[in-house]
């Protein structure tokens, strides 16, 4: 990040004689000043306000808007000129960078900084015609440092911080890099952390945008908790569209969303944006349309039903909601260790259970610890797929909370592809 050093010229100016920015007011609305007013009034304006030559307000609004509240008669000012009109809405959004914002706020930045892009990438192709611009107008070479200059009444050293628009050029100079580099680099420009969480916020305007207000970084919503909502709303509607299946079957397959206790941090309340967790609760509940899955299983069937260590003890009441009792398992030694509790975890179960009678077709045995190493999250290796159609050759199968559909097998899930 590159800080430049800077001497300004602070000027005092009547608040009065100050102009709102339009892009901040319809990035950040007018709220945000209220706490401001007491201390305003009793110690006045502490940092300076950045204007434009024409007394708009580039940084600073909140005291801006405080100061007038609180009838102060001066505030301290700082002129900066831009190259262009881009580089003044680039400036808001870094001004702004380390402000506490709400959901609709960082989206409102996300959608500027793109409206931004588009402009920069027009005017790039403009000046690689002729130089000009569509009205003919000479297109100004981009400045990322604004020029600072003033009234020369009192002269003092300001550290003023340019980063931003480092990160923000790099979209602009390299239209063509990667989505996920190019949505890391937004994410940084506007405070957000990583390109995940911008995803994730974009998600929630695109399905539930009434959350975009509630979501703050102190209190309401966090960006994940508004997120998981938003999903938990789209799956149920995507279920409601799913395809039923209607058989019986012999064989059951189920990798559940578990959901690991009320202590769980909201990160982990979706797995590889398929399926919301879900508590023992409702996987024993569970309905592939009007029925229950006790109601879909053969009186002589089996259940291959994936658990991991925190939630085995808890897995037997799913098991017993679904007309099933637990035989035996096979361990999945996933190679790759993840972080727990109690021990490096690198390994989850895959128990078998039996209704009625339902013993394998074909007399192998597989060794009962498959080492396999992991790969993208939550997704099981087809070797265990393969291991129960060797076992099970013969009879209907369906596997739950499937993520794509698989000869041999109907399947029943939001997500099939």
């Amino acid at each position: 990040m590159a800080t430049t050093q800077q001497s300004a010229l602070i000027s005092y100016i009547d608040p009065n004689m100050l102009k709102a920015h339009p892009k901040n007011v319809s990035i950040y609305g007018e709220d945000g000043y209220h706490d401001l007013v007491d201390s305003v009034r009793e110690l006045g304006v502490m940092q300076a306000i950045y204007c434009l030559k024409n007394n708009t307000v580039i940084s600073g609004h909140r005291r801006w808007k405080a100061a007038l509240e609180a009838e102060l008669k001066v505030v301290p000012v700082i002129y900066v000129q831009y190259g262009d009109e881009l580089d003044e809405r680039r400036a808001i959004i870094e001004f702004n960078r380390y402000r506490i914002k709400n959901g609709l706020q960082l989206h409102n930045e996300i959608v500027e900084l793109e409206d931004i892009r588009e402009e920069t990438k027009k005017r790039q192709q403009a000046t690689q015609l002729n130089g000009r611009n569509a009205n003919n107008e000479p297109i100004f070479k981009s400045n990322s440092v604004p020029q600072t200059f003033g009234e020369p009444n009192i002269k003092t050293t300001t550290s003023y911080n340019h980063g931003g628009y480092d990160s923000l050029n790099k979209i602009d100079k390299n239209p063509n890099k990667h989505e996920r580099e190019a949505s890391n680099i937004v994410a940084e420009t506007i405070g957000l952390g990583s390109g995940e969480q911008l995803r994730k916020l974009e998600y929630v305007a695109e399905h539930k945008p009434d959350l975009l207000s509630k979501i703050n970084g102190k209190q309401g919503k966090s960006i994940n908790s508004a997120y998981v909502s938003a999903r938990r709303e789209v799956v149920k509607e995507e279920v409601k569209t799913a395809e039923i299946p209607t058989g019986i079957y012999r064989v059951i397959y189920a990798d559940p969303p578990w959901r690991y206790g009320n202590t769980q941090p909201d990160y982990h309340e979706v797995q590889d944006d398929h399926y919301p967790t879900m508590t023992v609760k409702e996987i024993c509940d569970l309905e592939i349309g009007d029925r229950k899955v006790a109601e879909i299983a053969l009186d002589d069937a089996v259940l291959f039903l994936w658990v991991t260590s925190p939630i085995l003890e808890e897995s037997f009441e799913v098991i017993k909601a679904w007309g099933f009792k637990y035989k035996a398992s096979f361990v999945w030694d996933k190679v790759k260790h993840n972080m727990g509790h109690y021990n490096s975890v690198r390994h989850e179960f895959l128990l078998i259970c039996v209704r009625g009678s339902c013993q394998p077709d074909e007399n192998q045995l597989f060794d009962s610890v498959q080492s396999i190493e992991r790969t993208e999250h939550s997704a099981k290796p087809e070797e265990f797929r393969n291991i129960i159609q060797t076992l099970y050759p013969y009879g209907t199968r369906i596997e739950l909370f499937a993520r794509k559909k698989t000869a041999g097998w109907e399947v029943f899930g939001n997500d099939i592809h």
